[in-house]
Protein backbone atom coordinates (compact mmCIF):
# COMPACT_ATOMS: atom_id res chain seq x y z
CA UNK A 1 0.00 0.00 0.00
CA UNK A 2 2.99 2.25 0.64
CA UNK A 3 4.38 1.94 -2.55
CA UNK A 4 0.88 2.22 -4.30
CA UNK A 5 0.41 5.67 -2.36
CA UNK A 6 3.79 6.88 -3.16
CA UNK A 7 3.00 5.53 -7.25
CA UNK A 8 0.02 7.83 -6.83
CA UNK A 9 1.49 10.94 -5.33
CA UNK A 10 4.77 10.98 -7.40
CA UNK A 11 1.89 10.60 -10.80
CA UNK A 12 0.27 14.05 -9.36
CA UNK A 13 3.38 15.60 -9.29
CA UNK A 14 4.05 14.74 -12.56
CA UNK A 15 1.27 15.48 -13.68
CA UNK A 16 0.91 18.56 -11.63
CA UNK A 17 4.60 19.52 -13.14
CA UNK A 18 2.98 19.35 -16.49
CA UNK A 19 0.49 21.22 -16.00
CA UNK A 20 2.91 23.86 -14.73
CA UNK A 21 4.86 23.68 -17.69
CA UNK A 22 1.66 23.83 -20.45
CA UNK A 23 0.48 27.10 -18.29
CA UNK A 24 4.38 28.52 -18.99
CA UNK A 25 4.34 27.81 -22.25
CA UNK A 26 0.63 29.46 -22.98
CA UNK A 27 2.35 32.36 -21.74
CA UNK A 28 5.16 32.77 -22.81
CA UNK A 29 3.44 32.06 -26.45
CA UNK A 30 0.97 35.05 -25.63
CA UNK A 31 3.84 37.29 -24.44
CA UNK A 32 5.57 36.01 -27.61
CA UNK A 33 2.43 37.39 -29.84
CA UNK A 34 2.37 40.46 -27.70
CA UNK A 35 5.83 41.04 -28.78
CA UNK A 36 5.37 40.23 -32.36
CA UNK A 37 2.55 42.84 -32.58
CA UNK A 38 3.76 45.42 -31.56
CA UNK A 39 6.47 47.78 -34.00
CA UNK A 40 6.00 49.79 -36.68
CA UNK A 41 3.91 49.51 -39.53
CA UNK A 42 4.41 52.52 -41.80
CA UNK A 43 3.75 53.46 -45.91
CA UNK A 44 5.55 56.08 -47.34
CA UNK A 45 4.72 57.96 -50.87
CA UNK A 46 6.15 60.35 -53.17
CA UNK A 47 5.09 62.65 -55.92
CA UNK A 48 7.34 64.27 -58.65
CA UNK A 49 6.48 67.44 -60.55
CA UNK A 50 8.99 68.37 -63.62
CA UNK A 51 9.89 71.88 -63.25
CA UNK A 52 12.51 71.74 -66.55
CA UNK A 53 14.22 69.45 -68.61
CA UNK A 54 15.99 67.18 -66.05
CA UNK A 55 14.66 68.95 -62.88
CA UNK A 56 11.46 67.64 -60.78
CA UNK A 57 10.25 68.41 -57.83
CA UNK A 58 9.41 65.56 -55.11
CA UNK A 59 6.78 65.70 -52.57
CA UNK A 60 7.93 62.71 -49.91
CA UNK A 61 4.46 61.65 -47.46
CA UNK A 62 5.64 59.18 -44.52
CA UNK A 63 2.95 58.11 -42.86
CA UNK A 64 3.13 55.65 -39.54
CA UNK A 65 -0.17 54.06 -39.07
CA UNK A 66 -2.74 53.84 -36.83
CA UNK A 67 -2.34 50.12 -35.81
CA UNK A 68 1.65 50.92 -35.02
CA UNK A 69 2.77 50.93 -31.50
CA UNK A 70 5.87 52.80 -31.56
CA UNK A 71 6.43 56.19 -32.96
CA UNK A 72 9.49 56.86 -35.29
CA UNK A 73 12.23 58.99 -35.01
CA UNK A 74 14.65 58.01 -38.05
CA UNK A 75 13.70 57.41 -42.06
CA UNK A 76 16.38 56.28 -43.76
CA UNK A 77 15.42 56.83 -47.59
CA UNK A 78 16.61 55.37 -50.23
CA UNK A 79 18.61 53.09 -48.23
CA UNK A 80 19.25 49.52 -47.10
CA UNK A 81 21.63 48.49 -44.14
CA UNK A 82 24.58 47.62 -45.14
CA UNK A 83 25.36 50.47 -46.66
CA UNK A 84 24.03 50.16 -50.53
CA UNK A 85 22.73 53.36 -50.76
CA UNK A 86 19.87 53.40 -54.11
CA UNK A 87 18.88 57.13 -55.49
CA UNK A 88 21.13 57.63 -58.93
CA UNK A 89 21.63 61.10 -58.27
CA UNK A 90 22.43 63.21 -55.42
CA UNK A 91 19.10 64.61 -54.40
CA UNK A 92 18.96 69.05 -53.38
CA UNK A 93 16.67 71.45 -51.96
CA UNK A 94 16.19 69.16 -48.95
CA UNK A 95 13.59 70.30 -46.86
CA UNK A 96 12.96 68.53 -43.76
CA UNK A 97 9.71 68.85 -41.69
CA UNK A 98 10.05 71.13 -38.57
CA UNK A 99 12.00 69.37 -35.78
CA UNK A 100 13.53 66.90 -37.98
CA UNK A 101 17.44 67.22 -39.73
CA UNK A 102 18.76 65.05 -42.85
CA UNK A 103 21.99 63.61 -44.00
CA UNK A 104 23.05 62.61 -47.61
CA UNK A 105 24.85 59.88 -47.18
CA UNK A 106 26.78 57.58 -50.25
CA UNK A 107 28.26 59.10 -53.54
CA UNK A 108 30.81 57.58 -55.44
CA UNK A 109 31.28 55.64 -58.29
CA UNK A 110 30.12 52.13 -56.66
CA UNK A 111 27.19 53.51 -54.52
CA UNK A 112 24.39 56.07 -55.19
CA UNK A 113 22.72 58.17 -52.67
CA UNK A 114 19.89 58.40 -50.11
CA UNK A 115 18.39 60.83 -47.25
CA UNK A 116 18.65 59.92 -43.54
CA UNK A 117 16.07 62.46 -42.22
CA UNK A 118 16.01 62.35 -38.28
CA UNK A 119 14.69 64.15 -34.88
CA UNK A 120 15.36 64.09 -31.54
CA UNK A 121 12.27 65.89 -30.87
CA UNK A 122 9.35 65.80 -32.52
CA UNK A 123 8.84 62.04 -33.47
CA UNK A 124 6.29 60.57 -35.83
CA UNK A 125 3.47 59.25 -33.88
CA UNK A 126 1.29 56.50 -34.47
CA UNK A 127 -1.86 57.77 -36.83
CA UNK A 128 0.41 60.94 -38.48
CA UNK A 129 2.12 61.70 -41.46
CA UNK A 130 5.04 63.94 -42.49
CA UNK A 131 6.33 65.66 -45.50
CA UNK A 132 9.52 65.99 -46.67
CA UNK A 133 10.60 67.66 -49.75
CA UNK A 134 13.72 67.46 -51.92
CA UNK A 135 14.68 68.11 -56.03
CA UNK A 136 16.50 65.65 -58.11
CA UNK A 137 17.04 64.95 -62.04
CA UNK A 138 15.44 61.66 -61.60
CA UNK A 139 12.12 61.03 -63.13
CA UNK A 140 9.35 59.60 -61.54
CA UNK A 141 9.63 56.72 -63.65
CA UNK A 142 13.10 56.20 -62.81
CA UNK A 143 12.10 56.69 -58.75
CA UNK A 144 10.04 54.07 -59.51
CA UNK A 145 12.14 51.09 -60.82
CA UNK A 146 15.09 49.34 -59.78
CA UNK A 147 18.15 50.99 -57.66
CA UNK A 148 20.72 51.75 -61.10
CA UNK A 149 23.64 50.52 -59.31
CA UNK A 150 22.19 47.78 -56.78
CA UNK A 151 19.17 46.47 -59.68
CA UNK A 152 17.92 43.85 -56.97
CA UNK A 153 16.62 46.37 -55.19
CA UNK A 154 14.07 49.28 -55.49
CA UNK A 155 15.46 52.78 -55.38
CA UNK A 156 12.47 53.63 -53.33
CA UNK A 157 13.09 51.00 -50.15
CA UNK A 158 13.80 52.45 -47.49
CA UNK A 159 13.51 51.81 -43.14
CA UNK A 160 12.14 53.59 -40.25
CA UNK A 161 13.35 53.16 -37.00
CA UNK A 162 11.82 54.07 -33.17
CA UNK A 163 15.05 55.67 -32.10
CA UNK A 164 16.86 58.35 -33.30
CA UNK A 165 19.67 56.13 -35.22
CA UNK A 166 19.86 52.60 -36.84
CA UNK A 167 18.46 50.87 -33.62
CA UNK A 168 15.65 49.91 -31.38
CA UNK A 169 11.82 48.71 -33.20
CA UNK A 170 12.20 49.12 -37.38
CA UNK A 171 10.95 47.87 -40.51
CA UNK A 172 11.69 48.23 -43.98
CA UNK A 173 9.13 49.85 -46.36
CA UNK A 174 9.44 50.84 -50.00
CA UNK A 175 7.88 54.22 -51.00
CA UNK A 176 5.20 54.15 -53.93
CA UNK A 177 5.20 56.13 -56.33
CA UNK A 178 1.83 58.60 -57.22
CA UNK A 179 0.75 61.11 -59.44
CA UNK A 180 0.11 64.73 -58.28
CA UNK A 181 -3.25 65.89 -58.11
CA UNK A 182 -5.02 66.28 -61.43
CA UNK A 183 -5.09 70.15 -62.42
CA UNK A 184 -8.54 70.89 -64.19
CA UNK A 185 -8.08 73.11 -67.73
CA UNK A 186 -7.29 75.97 -66.87
CA UNK A 187 -6.88 75.38 -62.98
CA UNK A 188 -3.80 77.01 -60.95
CA UNK A 189 -2.04 74.92 -58.58
CA UNK A 190 0.62 75.95 -55.99
CA UNK A 191 3.21 74.10 -54.00
CA UNK A 192 6.21 75.37 -51.57
CA UNK A 193 9.40 73.67 -52.75
CA UNK A 194 11.22 75.80 -50.32
CA UNK A 195 12.94 78.48 -51.50
CA UNK A 196 10.65 78.48 -54.14
CA UNK A 197 6.91 78.41 -54.90
CA UNK A 198 5.61 76.15 -57.81
CA UNK A 199 2.82 76.81 -59.83
CA UNK A 200 1.35 74.20 -62.27
CA UNK A 201 -1.24 74.43 -64.43
CA UNK A 202 -3.08 72.54 -67.44
CA UNK A 203 -4.08 74.25 -69.89
CA UNK A 204 -3.99 75.04 -73.50
CA UNK A 205 -0.68 76.65 -76.00
CA UNK A 206 -2.51 79.71 -75.53
CA UNK A 207 -3.03 80.13 -71.59
CA UNK A 208 -0.05 82.31 -70.13
CA UNK A 209 0.41 82.91 -66.73
CA UNK A 210 0.38 86.30 -65.45
CA UNK A 211 0.93 88.08 -62.02
CA UNK A 212 0.43 91.60 -60.28
CA UNK A 213 1.32 93.01 -57.56
CA UNK A 214 -2.24 94.10 -56.17
CA UNK A 215 -5.90 93.04 -56.88
CA UNK A 216 -7.63 96.24 -56.26
CA UNK A 217 -6.72 98.36 -58.59
CA UNK A 218 -4.94 94.84 -60.42
CA UNK A 219 -2.30 95.28 -62.40
CA UNK A 220 -1.64 92.21 -64.55
CA UNK A 221 1.89 91.25 -66.57
CA UNK A 222 2.51 88.19 -68.10
CA UNK A 223 5.06 85.96 -66.75
CA UNK A 224 8.15 85.77 -69.23
CA UNK A 225 8.52 82.17 -70.68
CA UNK A 226 5.09 80.77 -69.65
CA UNK A 227 3.23 80.36 -72.50
CA UNK A 228 1.42 77.04 -72.23
CA UNK A 229 4.15 75.89 -70.53
CA UNK A 230 2.21 74.17 -67.64
CA UNK A 231 4.61 75.16 -64.95
CA UNK A 232 6.42 78.06 -63.33
CA UNK A 233 9.19 78.41 -60.46
CA UNK A 234 9.22 81.61 -58.67
CA UNK A 235 12.14 82.46 -56.39
CA UNK A 236 10.18 82.85 -52.60
CA UNK A 237 11.96 86.10 -50.86
CA UNK A 238 10.48 86.73 -47.78
CA UNK A 239 10.72 90.27 -47.78
CA UNK A 240 9.11 90.60 -51.52
CA UNK A 241 5.70 92.04 -51.71
CA UNK A 242 2.82 89.98 -52.00
CA UNK A 243 2.36 88.59 -55.61
CA UNK A 244 -0.69 87.35 -57.50
CA UNK A 245 -1.05 85.07 -59.98
CA UNK A 246 -3.67 83.83 -62.37
CA UNK A 247 -3.78 82.23 -66.14
CA UNK A 248 -5.25 84.53 -69.23
CA UNK A 249 -5.63 83.35 -72.71
CA UNK A 250 -3.25 85.18 -74.68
Amino acid sequence: MKSTLNLDRSGFRRNGFQKFCLSSLLLVGAASDTVEAAGIQAAAQLTGVKLAPAHYAYTLTLENTAVSTSEIQMFWFAWAAGGADFLGSQPTSIVPPPGWNYTVEGGGPDDGYSIQFVTFTTPLKPGSSLTFTFDSPDSPKEMAGPAPLFPSSPTLSSFVYSAHAASGLQEQIVAQVVSPPTVGPGSLAARLDSPNLVLTWNAGTNVVLQQSSTLSPANWTNVAGTLGEGYFMATNVSNQAPTFYRLATQ
